[in-house]
């Protein structure tokens, strides 16, 4: 009796742990699929809104969700969303994911959920299970107790023996026969009592199973899940040595697949999903370990099969794909898939690092046309990486062309509250692709910085910048404060330099309210010309802003050269400011230069009101950041309080 109370008690306890963890995983993965694959396109626009929108909707379809963070590719933060009136949760599972499309993360998603919901009810179902079965084992408890003060031997001995069958996790309870023993009542009910406790178990062992395989196995496909794969995966590197035979691994997604989602639904791209998958799965033999990624992302590790055999295979895989064909309401549409191969051999391969080569070999197979093979080469992502920023040129260039970018602004604020000051805003700009949608800065300034077309986006922003200050003064009478930024390249530009001159000498607005502002490592690159650059301005009577301060190794020391204004303390100190002491001293020690040089100072980065607290009662002047406001079209700045006096 001991034996079957402790068996069932700790079948309890295991299954309790294990369907928990499994509907978190399963619950997390699929409720953070669903919001990446929404909010794809937000996220790269750092629309605010939208994104918030989606996060909420999401939490609506979701009550086990506690809070969602997303930020964009540079680590910056877009939204923090948290349920309000709930305090942390005990237990919080978090989980991580990214927002990509193509092979380009866009941003991160982390998401904290409540297991307190699951954990309640797997308890509550968990409890009456071993209710029953406490119960009969009481009653059998009891029965036998009186069936061994009357002798009956033998009935006891087969349900024993049945007893016994019960306690053996390996035992085939649902292939056992009632015991229907013959003899008194009470016999009987005994035997049912048995009876009943097998098939209690049976059906725990049975729910157990399928929350196992749940958790193991992508929803929709029945695919081995990315959670499981990853374990496989992890496994095998784990278990190989210097002797251990080659293996490769496929990492693959469909070409055009977003093209049947568009065209005629989410259902027919699950459809797509499904039938691909089944057909798929008949090419893979045993011992291979096929799974469904997420999206149209699928991976398959051949642990026994070396490079030439594996690429063979892919190749096998792709024509197998582009034969299939998908019918939907009378329209059919061809498959294509794009194939990285990855050669894993010898020890001590790191999961992270094979998975992000057979991610970089499946993008340039991408790259190089679609509905083809790569196989990973160690200069694969420098060679990608190269190539999309060239790629990015002409599409520049056509943007410049046709006048697509926007003037966005983020305000600048006085540390102290209180403080009356002239608005202040820094001036940003976003690109429009062909289709009007907003392209983030940081996916298209570098590939123009490297390529020289910064100087003409400058020009852009300065002229449309000043004509729309002059606008705003003709109809208000009031003008902020416009930060300006000009590339190092725009610097040392001497077209561009008589082209801001001359834009400067034509413009109506007070040259007092405009502030260009240089990084620290463009105006060091070359001193000489920056120091003149910055004086012929300033004799216009515009101010100066040094950027990125305190990135540079000799910061003070050029500091004493450079005739600025103001000084941007980089964000790198100011974020970690309240719990790194060397960030703190840093920021410190730029206040009590900046004021005994009479430049005042601005902190970035500055994500919430102890921030700002500090850096006020450090002697920073301006604070800016997402605590302060985050960046908006420059339209929302032209009413209300935000050219208004700071009070």
């Amino acid at each position: 009796m001991g034996v079957v109370a402790f068996t069932t008690t700790q079948l309890g306890h295991d299954q309790r742990a294990r369907e928990i963890e499994d509907l978190l995983k399963a619950q997390s993965l699929r409720t953070l699929e669903m919001f990446s694959a929404g909010a794809l396109e937000s996220v790269i626009q750092e629309d605010i809104a939208v994104v918030d929108v989606l996060i909420r909707d999401t939490a609506k379809l979701d009550p086990d969700l506690y809070s969602v963070r997303v930020s964009n590719a540079a680590g910056g933060l877009i939204v923090y969303w948290v349920r309000p009136g709930e305090s942390f949760p005990d237990g919080a599972y978090t989980f991580e994911g990214v927002v990509e499309h193509d092979g380009l993360v866009f941003g991160n998603v982390t998401a904290v959920w409540n297991p307190a919901r699951l954990i309640d009810a797997v308890n509550a179902r968990l409890a009456l299970e071993q209710s029953r079965m406490i119960v009969a084992l009481l009653t059998l408890t009891a029965l036998s107790l009186f069936l061994l003060h009357i002798l009956v031997t033998s009935p006891l001995s087969r349900i024993g023996g049945r007893l016994r069958l019960l306690s053996d996790e390996n035992s085939r309870i649902n292939d056992l026969a009632p015991l229907n023993l013959s003899g008194s009542r009470e016999m009987q009910l005994l035997s049912a009592a048995v009876d009943n406790l097998g098939n209690a178990i049976d059906a725990s062992r049975t729910l157990a199973a399928k929350l196992e395989y749940q958790a193991g196995h992508d929803y929709l496909t029945g695919l081995v899940s990315r959670s499981s794969f990853e374990q496989s995966l992890r496994n095998h590197l784990a278990s190989r040595t210097i002797d251990s035979p080659p293996a490769t691994l496929l990492f693959f997604d469909l070409d055009q697949f977003k093209l049947v989602n568009d065209s005629c639904g989410h259902a027919a791209g699950d459809a797509l999903l499904v039938q691909l998958s089944a057909m798929l799965r008949n090419e893979v033999q045993a011992g291979d370990v096929f799974a469904r990624l997420g999206g149209d992302e699928f991976a398959l590790l051949l642990p026994t099969t070396d490079l030439p055999a594996g690429e063979s295979y892919a190749e096998h895989l792709r024509l197998v794909i582009e034969r299939f064909r998908f019918s939907w309401q009378e329209r059919t549409f061809a498959a294509e898939a794009s194939i990285g191969v990855v050669a894993i051999s010898g020890a001590d391969n790191d999961m992270a690092v094979v998975l992000q080569a057979a991610d970089t070999a499946c993008y340039a197979a991408k790259y190089a046309g679609r509905n083809r093979i790569h196989v990973y080469q160690e200069d694969d992502e420098r060679r990608l990486a190269r190539e999309r920023e060239i790629s990015w040129v002409p599409r520049i260039r056509a943007a410049i062309e046709a006048s697509r970018f926007v003037l966005y602004g983020q305000l600048i604020e006085p540390a102290k509250s209180g403080a009356c000051e002239q608005a202040h805003l820094e001036i940003l700009v976003r690109m429009l692709d062909e289709h009007n949608e907003l392209i983030p800065p940081g996916a298209f300034l570098p590939s123009a910085e490297r390529y020289g077309l910064m100087p003409q986006i400058d020009s852009w922003v300065i002229s449309h910048t000043l004509e729309w200050m002059s606008s705003l003064q003709a109809r208000s009478e009031m003008v902020p404060v416009c930060a300006i930024n000009i590339s190092g390249a725009s610097v040392c530009d001497a077209r561009f330099r008589e082209f801001l001159l001359a834009a400067l000498a034509d413009c109506s607005v007070p040259c007092s309210s405009i502030c260009f502002e240089i990084t620290e490592t463009a105006a060091v690159a070359d001193l000489a010309s920056a120091i003149r650059f910055m004086e012929e301005v300033r004799q216009m009577g515009c101010r100066f802003a040094l950027d990125d301060f305190g990135a540079g190794m000799s910061s003070f020391t050029y500091l004493k050269n450079l005739p600025v204004d103001f000084i941007k303390i980089d964000g790198a100190f100011v974020k970690d400011l309240l719990k790194d002491d060397t960030s703190l001293a840093m920021v410190r020690a730029i206040a009590d230069i900046s004021r005994v040089m009479n430049i005042a100072s601005i902190a970035e980065f500055v994500e919430n009101d102890a921030i700002r607290q500090k850096l006020a009662e450090i002697g920073i002047d301006y604070v800016q950041g997402y605590g302060v406001g985050k960046p908006q079209p420059v339209s929302l700045f032209e009413t209300g309080a935000a050219l208004q006096r700071v009070a």
